[in-house]
């Protein structure tokens, strides 16, 4: 293998057409630990997130500005839209795009049947049980729902499904942490205290109170569908670490946060860099965020102070580019590292200037990275990665990178 390496190095058609010589190439390359990822909009999507033109959507919508893109409508365009965003949102803009990316993952903004271990249960304990949450929540019921727990039997459809109503319309409605004395012997989770600490309120805290108040009756897999996207596991695979080698950067161009939960729920620890300069600590995995970062339930002082997602903030950085510390950062990790590029387009208007600038310092010594396209690709976008040093990579689909990679992490396994 080593040899076919030495061979194949600089002839870059050969790798993008041959899926298994790739594979080979890529998997010395980890087992060495001379890899980086950087992800974007579209390996978020792998996550369950919105593509960009989707997240653009979503908040032409929460600023109430009637436009509609679709996946044709050209990047300059969308740029140009989220300018007026961010014109119309003023000190919103952060929150509205923060809610925009996350509005449909994980825990979703309503209780349905399948978040309940034992509805019937649950149902039984607002006829006669003397918790104060209990009493809490059945006081505020309807009158009508009060007279059914009174005389309907409690394993009726009918009244679960009308309790179950009932408990979307407070959780929206109510904020149940407002009196913490509710929750006096309930032993809250991890979740629920960061959820708290962080100042997180609504259906997202009142969910965590009700399932840590009620255990045997409410289900926590809020995340079922996350967990199982083949995309997340795969770039799980190659973070996670192991002899047969794995990456320990990460530059993320997303605003999400959810590898970064993903990795914390195996047990993997984190250091997330939204600033420059900035100290690294000894984590498993370094992950950067150059164009901003908006964590999942945390407050607005968590967020970055600014996101590179509008057409002002593309031409501000452009026009500071040799000395953006985020750009810098950016440069060094191109230089020291192999980059697996999954889910960017290719017509981010910083990477053209990202990678002139480090071919030439790269010289003939190794690739630039290898770019992971999905189906219908500009062929001038192939040409253009292809000209700074990077293998172009075609896929049909997310599945099929999600095999890819874990092909990638099992022959490192056996070098």
């Amino acid at each position: 293998m080593k040899t076919m390496k030495t061979e194949k190095l600089f002839d870059i058609r050969s790798i993008e057409s041959n899926r298994e010589i790739a594979a080979s190439v890529i998997a010395q390359s980890l087992r060495l630990g001379s890899l980086a990822l950087a992800v974007g909009a579209g390996a978020s999507a792998g996550l369950g997130l919105p593509l960009w033109y989707e997240l653009v959507q979503r908040c032409l919508d929460k600023a109430a500005i009637k436009e509609k893109v679709s996946k044709d409508t050209p990047s300059t365009n969308l740029r140009f839209l989220v300018d007026r965003v961010e014109t119309t949102l003023g000190s919103n803009y952060l929150t509205t795009v923060r809610d925009a990316l996350y509005e449909r993952t994980g825990a979703s903004a309503v209780l349905t049947f399948p978040d309940f271990k034992d509805l019937p249960a649950l149902t039984a304990r607002f006829r006669n049980d003397n918790h104060p949450l209990v009493r809490l929540l059945r006081g505020q019921f309807s009158p009508s729902t009060q007279t059914l727990l009174e005389n309907s039997m409690l394993t009726s459809d009918h009244l679960q499904s009308v309790v179950l109503v009932e408990l979307n319309r407070i959780l929206r409605d109510t904020s149940l942490y407002s009196d913490p004395t509710l929750f006096e012997g309930v032993v809250l989770s991890e979740e629920t205290r960061g959820a708290i600490q962080h100042g997180a309120t609504g259906f997202r805290l009142n969910r965590l109170l009700l399932e840590d108040t009620f255990p045997t009756e409410m289900s926590r897999n809020r995340y079922s569908v996350v967990l199982k996207q083949d995309l997340l596991l795969s770039l799980g695979a190659l973070l996670m670490g192991s002899r047969r080698g794995s990456i320990a950067e990460v530059l993320n161009f997303n605003f999400d946060n959810m590898l970064q939960w993903y990795l914390g729920l195996h047990g993997f620890t984190t250091q997330i860099v939204t600033e420059f300069p900035m100290l690294r600590k000894d984590v498993d995995v370094t992950v950067f965020h150059p164009h901003g970062y908006l964590p999942k339930d945390s407050p607005s002082s968590e967020f970055s102070k600014k996101l590179t997602f509008s057409q002002y903030s593309y031409d501000e950085t452009i026009a500071h580019f040799e000395s953006d510390l985020r750009v810098v950062q950016t440069v060094q990790i191109l230089r020291s590292k192999e980059i697996l590029f999954i889910g960017l387009s290719g017509n981010d208007p910083i990477f053209g200037p990202l990678l002139v600038k480090v071919v030439p310092e790269i010289g003939r010594s190794r690739y630039t990275g290898y770019w992971f396209f999905g189906p219908g690709v500009d062929p001038q976008v192939i040409d253009a990665v292809r000209s700074r040093n990077v293998v172009p990579l075609k896929f049909d689909s997310f599945q099929e990178i999600s095999e890819f990679l874990l092909t990638v992490c099992q022959e490192a396994a056996i070098l």
